[in-house]
């Protein structure tokens, strides 16, 4: 099952990829995505994100779940930012070790070059709502 293009999604962001330093455009880093997570395996579809309307607390739901995710940053990215560069939003419960949160995860599918992945960084960091506590 995908997701409409008017659907917002979570990324969590762990602070060891963000560069608070950098540039603007340049703070999350590449290894955010690394070509061996965008490249689907069994079970494993790509990199993971939440689907904002199947939580009922927003990112304090994904929180709740596992504290440690209080220290990440998050961004909010509308899929359809994603559908037209080809990247599709795949409804993936299987691949959640959370049973609390499987009914909300999706995987990012179709991210196959290193220029398309640094799009995606782009989009991901533009759709930036808290940064990672560093």
């Amino acid at each position: 099952m995908a997701t409409n293009a008017d659907e917002l999604i979570l990324r969590l962001i762990n602070r060891v990829h963000y560069n608070p330093n950098a540039p603007q455009g340049k703070r999350l880093q590449p290894a955010h995505l690394p070509m061996n997570d965008c490249i689907p395996t069994l079970p494993d579809k790509g990199p993971s994100v939440y689907l904002k309307s199947q939580l009922k607390e927003g990112v304090k739901t994904l929180e709740a779940e596992f504290p440690k995710w209080r220290n990440y940053g998050y961004a909010e990215i509308n899929v359809g930012d994603l559908t037209v560069l080809d990247v599709a939003v795949v409804h993936s419960p299987d691949n959640c070790p959370f049973p609390n949160l499987q009914h909300a995860h999706y995987s990012l599918v179709g991210i196959v070059t290193r220029e398309l992945r640094d799009s995606v960084i782009a989009i991901i960091e533009r759709g930036l709502v808290r940064a990672p506590q560093i």
